[in-house]
């Protein structure tokens, strides 16, 4: 009898495109995620390949004024460069010389006594004004004067140290360094700059967490409005009549969902997995020195693949119960709608709250409340496997998550009889709230 209800439940999930659908579009998003995410950051780079169109008001007009000017004439390949006719006599009007020469990337104004501290060799006081066409996420061109800014640094530069013997390269950079960075928590050594391992960490680090919410709203949904639909439909009162165990009907329910949910979760996990080598692979043809892979940073044990495995199940089975209680205290499925939003809510916090937390500098207390509860639990797994390393204490915490998924299964045996059913629902649909959401969406 218990078989053939979960198979009825399997069934009916399975074959329900709108359950589905937040599975298909995780699995298929995410690596197409990762190419998005590239296509401007190859834009930002094909545009530092460019020319940088520039424009120079020499306010000063002196000999030294003018060599610069040739200067950044001579390298055509990186620079355009335009004399830019400004009366030296009249307050500059930036916003009109802009708006006069919106074709250009970046003017350069060269002030009235730039001459004389170059000959004394002092700093010198030059003003940049970047106009910014389009803003894109890598900031490619606001941050293109960057290129002339440091041309400029390199010409007075050499200029200052004519005579002494001194090359320029030295004095900028005068170490030759070799960097390694060592991940004590990983216990992990990587030959690279460490500020492009962590961004790679934790841009990592920040989706995991976001990936599991979805993965678990989207069966809190699945299982609430299943159930939903049984009372909607009234087939819930016939299978209470039916001489069938309610521990039968309660279990057909949540392992149908469960069930769907893995298949779901599998792929699910699968597309964010191609996420990570089709971000590798369009950040290799960018061939911009990306020397550290994020594929290299999820070389997993076996034994923390069984951590993530048993949690994630964990996780699943606790999403299901909870959207199997959402969906018995709603006559229908308006009804089940309100009560999802405050109840994802209630995961979208910790899921924000883990992805900007450092679970691993947590108080021994915070870090067991974090790893004891089911959801919040496999956020930090996923997490301090790409970041650092799972605690010792790990199995305990998981042992404690499947005894408040038992005790929550527990509670909802409780629910399955017709009359506490019914008495609930009265007492949910009377809530004033949801009231009047359930008659505005039967509204025409």
């Amino acid at each position: 009898m218990l078989k053939a209800l979960i198979s009825k439940e399997f069934k009916e999930l399975i074959r329900n495109p709108q359950i589905m659908i937040g599975f298909i579009l995780s699995a298929v998003l995410m690596p197409l995620m990762g190419f998005a995410i590239t296509i401007p950051m190859k834009e930002a780079v094909q545009q530092i390949a460019q020319p940088l169109n520039v424009g120079v008001i020499d306010l000063d007009s002196s000999f030294p004024s003018r060599q610069l000017f040739n200067f950044l004439n001579s390298v055509p390949q990186a620079l355009k460069v335009r004399l830019l006719n400004v009366s030296a006599q009249a307050p500059l009007n930036l916003t009109k010389i802009a708006e006069e020469n919106i074709d250009l990337d970046l003017i350069l104004v060269i002030p009235k006594g730039y001459g004389s501290m170059v000959m004394n060799r002092t700093f010198v006081k030059l003003q940049y004004l970047v106009i910014v066409k389009s803003s894109g996420f890598f900031g490619a061109n606001t941050a293109r004067y960057t290129i002339l800014e440091q041309m400029i640094d390199n010409y007075l530069g050499a200029i200052y140290l004519q005579g002494t013997g001194i090359q320029l390269e030295i004095v900028k950079d005068p170490v030759r360094a070799n960097i390694s960075t060592f991940m004590a928590r990983k216990g992990i050594l990587l030959e690279g700059d460490p500020s492009q391992i962590l961004s790679s960490l934790s841009f990592a680090a920040f989706l995991l967490p976001l990936a599991l919410f979805t993965i678990a709203a989207t069966v809190i949904q699945m299982s609430s409005t299943s159930m939903a639909v049984e009372n909607e439909e009234k087939t819930l009162e016939t299978l209470l009549t039916l001489p069938i165990p309610r521990s039968y009907i309660l279990m057909a329910k949540l392992l149908g969902s469960f069930m769907v949910s893995i298949i779901g979760s599998v792929a699910s996990l699968i597309g964010f997995v191609a996420y990570f080598y089709t971000f590798d692979i369009a950040l290799q043809s960018v061939k911009q020195g990306f020397s550290i892979k994020t594929t290299s940073l999820l070389s997993l044990d076996y034994t923390n693949m069984l951590y993530l495995f048993a949690s994630i199940i964990i996780t699943l089975f606790f999403t299901a119960a909870v959207g199997t209680i959402v969906g018995a205290l709603s006559k229908d499925t308006r009804v089940a709608s309100t009560i999802l939003g405050p109840t994802v809510s209630f995961i979208m916090i910790p899921a924000f709250v883990i992805a900007f937390m450092d679970v691993g500098s947590l108080s021994p207390i915070y870090k067991a409340l974090v790893y004891s509860f089911p959801i919040v639990q496999t956020m930090a797994v996923l997490k301090e496997m790409v970041l650092g390393s799972l605690p010792a204490e790990l199995p305990v915490y998981m042992g404690f998550s499947v005894v408040l998924s038992i005790a929550l299964l527990y509670a909802s045996s409780k629910l399955f009889s017709l009359e506490t059913l019914s008495r609930l629902q009265r007492k949910v649909s009377s809530i004033r709230f949801l009231r009047k959401r359930g008659s505005r969406g039967g509204s025409p």
